[in-house]
C-alpha cells in the first residue's frame, strides 16, 4: 500500500443503543474514508459519539447497521475472536487514561504488546529500547508507572500502542489530563508518525490544538461526520 490509499472505509454506518423505553441513535448513516499516513482529527462536544466511532473503526464494537471495512476486509462480520486479533495484529490504541499495567515497568509494559503478537523475544527487546531512546525515557526502562510524571506515561501510551507497528492508531483525547508543554510532546509523537511509519491516525478530540496538528479535520454532530477541509 501506498500513502493515500484507503484504510478504513464506512458505508452507511448507524450506532442504536436502548436507552429505557427507546432507543437512541448515537451515529447515524456515516460514510467516511480515512486513508493511509494521514491524521484526521474528529472534533466533537462531549457526548456527540466520537468515543464510539473509535470502538467501531477498532473493531471494539459493532455497528448497528452498515458496513466498516480495513484494507477491504469488512470488520463488522467477524467475530469475537477475529475481532480481537484483528486489534492486536493492526490497532493501537491512546486513551485519556493512561491504562499501563502499574505491577509492570515501563520496558514490560511495551514488551507485553510486542509478545502478545509473537515478536521474537530478541526483537522485541531491541524495538522497545528504540522507542525508549527516541522518547528519551531510556533511563526509565525499570520505572513502574506511578514513579512516572504524566507526560511521561502518556508517552509510554503512545510507545505502547505503537510497538508492533499498526495500520491503524486510534486516539481518545490523548492529551486531555495533560498540562500544555506534555501535551505538545504527545502531539509531536502523534504527529511523526504518519509520516515516518505509514501509519493512520485518527484522533478523537474537542481540542483546538489536537486539530491544528491534523492533516484533516471532520466534525461529529447531530450522529453525522461533516469533512471540515471539503
Amino acid at each position: 500500500m501506498a500513502d493515500g490509499d484507503p484504510v478504513i472505509e464506512l458505508s452507511d454506518v448507524h450506532k442504536i443503543y436502548p436507552d429505557a423505553q427507546r432507543e437512541r441513535a448515537v451515529l447515524r448513516g456515516i460514510n467516511a474514508t480515512f486513508r493511509r499516513g494521514e491524521f484526521v482529527a474528529i472534533l466533537g462536544r462531549s457526548g456527540s459519539g466520537k468515543s464510539t466511532l473509535l470502538n467501531l473503526l477498532g473493531g471494539i464494537d459493532l455497528p448497528s447497521g452498515g458496513d466498516i471495512r480495513f484494507n477491504g476486509l469488512s470488520i463488522s462480520k467477524l467475530d469475537e475472536r477475529r475481532r480481537t486479533l484483528f486489534r492486536r495484529e493492526h490497532v493501537g490504541f491512546v486513551f485519556q487514561f493512561f491504562n499501563l499495567i502499574p505491577t509492570l515497568t515501563v520496558f514490560e509494559n511495551l514488551l507485553f504488546t510486542l509478545d502478545l503478537n509473537g515478536v521474537d523475544r530478541a526483537r522485541a527487546q531491541r524495538r522497545v529500547e528504540e522507542l525508549l531512546s527516541q522518547l528519551g525515557l531510556s533511563d526509565r526502562g525499570d520505572s513502574f508507572p506511578d514513579r512516572l510524571s504524566g507526560g511521561e506515561q502518556q508517552r509510554i501510551a503512545v510507545a505502547r500502542a505503537v510497538a508492533h507497528r499498526p495500520s491503524l492508531v486510534l486516539a481518545d483525547e490523548p492529551t486531555g489530563n495533560l498540562d500544555q508543554d506534555t501535551e505538545q510532546d504527545v502531539l509531536a509523537l502523534l504527529r511523526a508518525m504518519p509520516k515516518r511509519d505509514h501509519t493512520t491516525v485518527i484522533a478523537a478530540t474537542h481540542s483546538p490544538e489536537v486539530a491544528s496538528c491534523a492533516d484533516r479535520i471532520v466534525h461529529l454532530q447531530d450522529g453525522t461526520l461533516n469533512d471540515a477541509n471539503s
